[in-house]
């Protein structure tokens, strides 16, 4: 999987064959993502996380802030 999967995901780091992607569920749903990458490369196993709260809270206050 390379950097960026058709710009909707973005690769932030690779432990051997544990990839983990970063995308805006604004952009693309998690199902739609899921079926994209499934439909592509082979996938043994499969956790969706959403950022902890402190993320969440930092960014919106960043937004405030601009």
């Amino acid at each position: 999987m390379h950097g960026n999967l058709d710009d909707c995901a973005q690769v932030i780091r690779r432990e051997g064959a544990r990839i983990t992607l970063k995308f805006d569920p604004a952009i693309i749903t998690p199902a739609a993502l899921i079926g994209r990458i499934t439909a592509n490369h082979p996938v043994r196993d499969l956790f969706v996380q959403n950022p902890p709260i402190e993320e969440i809270v930092a960014r919106l206050y960043a937004e405030e802030r601009e």
